[in-house]
């Protein structure tokens, strides 16, 4: 792309970009609390009237919701572990 003129930049890691200061000055990552803990989540790129959408929960913890999905799927609790 350089050859040619196209527009170009660094490729980072995700740990990389995660620490880039920019990052945290437009305020990408988000502290969610979840329980007595708090998660890092990454925010809405997008921003209008200067105000950037916060998420509104952290998701649930790993098989909150399986009871409902089992459920959903006609599945009989019981049988599944």
């Amino acid at each position: 792309m350089n050859s040619i003129g196209g527009p170009t930049g660094p490729v980072f890691s995700v740990v990389e970009a995660l620490a880039d200061p920019q990052i945290s000055e437009r305020g990408l990552i988000q502290d969610v609390p979840i329980g007595d803990e708090t998660l890092k989540l990454t925010g809405s790129p997008v921003v209008a009237d200067d105000k950037r959408p916060l998420p509104k929960s952290a998701p649930p913890q790993l098989g909150a919701n399986n009871g409902q999905i089992w459920t959903e799927l006609g599945l009989p609790h019981e049988h599944i572990t």
